[in-house]
């Protein structure tokens, strides 16, 4: 029996999108869903911290347009790996109205998604802490008030908001944390047999 027939038999793999706003959580409960189910993590912002390792950030201009050349790479590896049959789990604060057309164009999967978010004031006082405690990768040349500002017309635009995708779409307020346990159960039962 050849392996396109046996892959045929199998469940299109999972597509687990985690998305939601800055400050939502997103990169430690998606790291979190990663060690529990086993499944390989897509992060944007760790791609584009390898891109400013290996070119360098620049300026502010610099880091901005590496930091868009992140996308292409990250819906090129996930379709690689779900053309090879493997579910996985991107996180990126995807822009509602604008990444549908990349996800949709990605090969045959099924989707969950899972949105993380939290009352504009917790995100913005996490925001601000977070930019107050430094610590984030140099290459993203931090500018308070302005990515402060693009947070807060981001939050009032609804940028971040829940993707008009396919599939199951769980929505999470993560105001006092978010226990990932009861999402981890719900992919390992979505997962085909052998990939948990």
């Amino acid at each position: 029996m050849s392996d396109t027939v046996c892959r045929q038999a199998l469940p299109e793999p999972l597509l687990v999108v985690v998305t939601g706003p800055p400050a939502a959580g997103k990169t430690t409960f998606a790291r979190a869903l990663a060690e529990h189910t086993g499944l390989p993590l897509l992060e944007r912002d760790g791609i584009k911290e390898l891109l400013f390792d290996a070119l360098g950030s620049g300026d502010r201009e610099r880091s901005r347009a590496l930091g868009r050349a992140t996308s292409p790479i990250l819906y090129d590896t996930a379709g690689r790996i779900l053309r090879g049959g493997s579910s996985l789990i991107i996180e990126a604060n995807f822009l509602a109205g604008t990444a549908e057309r990349e996800l949709r164009e990605l090969p045959p999967c099924r989707v969950l998604q899972i949105v993380l978010t939290a009352p504009a004031s917790v995100l913005l006082e996490r925001f601000n802490g977070r930019l107050a405690r430094g610590g984030r990768h140099p290459g993203h040349h931090q500018d308070f008030v302005a990515e402060v500002s693009e947070v807060e017309d981001g939050l009032l635009q609804g940028r971040w908001a829940k993707l008009d995708l396919p599939g199951e779409t769980i929505e999470l307020d993560t105001s006092n944390g978010a226990d990932p346990l009861p999402i981890v159960q719900r992919v390992a039962s979505a997962l085909a047999p052998g990939e948990q």
